[in-house]
């Protein structure tokens, strides 16, 4: 059981103003401590109460936990996803913590974020504040959800740390929606267009008939190419870091999968792994060293774009278009979700919605029917329907 101490103060006309009280009881794990400053013993015997009533619960908090700035868990969590996450994504939060996170929370104690608090924050961010010195630009959608996932991320540890009882902003902050630009479609002859119009076609018809991302582009070896079956294993995707570093990964989600790539692309790819060794890479930059991702503007993607007169786009738009060709050839969900190593058949379905018509339901049910467990062993075979006879991109 607890112990309540009366003792004194200085300051007090007389005994009654000076003195105070200390409660004198034993945390969950037995060890004792104290809290002093009541000024009526009732208030400390209700003090006493709710420590009880909390230690029953499981829901006692130690006060020295929740005084613990949110500056401090943060080093904590950002290790963690260091070693639990790749590069890239560290790299992203490292830099919300530093630039956007760190100035208006970092001060503050775990057991004082509010939600609200954080609600007007996210407002701030995305309204930006003109009248600031400097002026401070309103932030997107994505770049603020990042912003919160650190923070919470951080109350999160708090919660497991037991410094807070629960994170107050699960579920309770409602965040602007992500700025998503419409998704452009080339059909074949405007892929043609573009890769006429390019120094590099053999990039420009790779990314758009095979639906690989640019890391897993850039990562690819000859090794992971067979032409006999016209089949590219993917497992590996390199990304350049903004310190200049190289990292290599497992592809996005962790999906490794083999894709078959249609006829067309046969000579092309072999041209490249020519006179090369196994572990070399199957495409180079101009002057024979890794391909680096081109300039939206001035590299040679921007140009061939604007040469091209083709609207706005950048090589990840390549994969919409590799979906696209796909599905209007016939291609189900599944089949192309393995194709373009989504995590689920529901992303897939939520990401490019808008590509099926009507009998969409129907088309996910059946796919999801005809799934063959070690269909991503052989390869997702929806090469041919790429260039199928009379697709309406055709």
């Amino acid at each position: 059981m607890a112990t309540l101490e009366a003792y004194e103060v200085k300051k007090g006309r007389n005994k009654r103003e000076r003195q105070r009280w200390r409660v004198i009881y034993r945390r969950p794990d037995h060890k004792q401590t104290t809290k002093s400053g009541f000024t009526t013993k009732r208030d400390a015997e209700q003090f006493v109460n709710t420590v009880e009533v909390a230690k029953n619960r499981g829901e006692y908090i130690d006060p020295g936990k929740s005084r613990v700035l949110v500056e401090d868990l943060a080093e904590t969590w950002l290790k963690h996803k260091k070693a639990t996450t790749k590069p890239s994504t560290f790299q992203t939060y490292e830099s919300r913590w530093r630039i956007h996170v760190k100035n208006r929370w970092g001060h503050i104690a775990v057991s004082k974020v509010r939600a609200s608090d954080v609600q007007t924050w996210v407002a701030e961010l995305h309204a930006g504040k003109p009248g600031a010195t400097p002026p401070l630009k309103p932030l997107s959608g994505s770049l603020i959800a990042d912003c919160f996932t650190v923070l919470s991320g951080v109350l999160d540890l708090a919660e497991k740390d037991r410094s807070i009882l629960t994170n107050p902003l699960r579920g309770r902050v409602q965040l602007p929606r992500r700025n998503e630009q419409p998704k452009i479609y080339l059909q074949h002859h405007e892929v043609r267009a573009l890769a006429d119009a390019s120094t590099h076609p053999e990039i420009i018809l790779t990314l758009a008939y095979t639906g690989l991302r640019w890391g897993e582009l850039t990562g690819l070896r000859v090794k992971h190419i067979e032409h006999a079956t016209r089949r590219i294993r993917v497992d590996t995707s390199i990304t350049i870091l903004r310190n200049g570093e190289v990292s290599e990964t497992a592809p996005k989600t962790h999906e490794r999968r083999v894709i078959v790539f249609p006829a067309l692309l046969s000579e092309i790819l072999a041209e490249q792994c020519a006179r090369k060794h196994r572990d070399e890479f199957v495409f180079n930059s101009p002057n024979g060293g890794m391909l680096k991702p081109p300039s939206s503007q001035t590299g040679w993607f921007g140009m061939a774009v604007k040469r091209s007169g083709l609207p706005g786009l950048s090589p990840h738009d390549l994969r919409h278009t590799t979906a696209s060709l796909a599905v209007s050839a016939g291609a189900n969900v599944k089949a192309l979700q393995r194709m373009l190593g989504h995590a689920s058949a529901a992303m897939t379905l939520d990401r490019y919605a808008d590509l099926f018509d009507e009998d969409l339901v129907t088309v996910a049910d059946a796919s999801m029917l005809r799934h063959k467990p070690r269909q991503h062993e052989r390869g997702t075979n929806v090469a041919e329907l790429l260039l199928k006879p009379g697709s309406r991109h055709e």
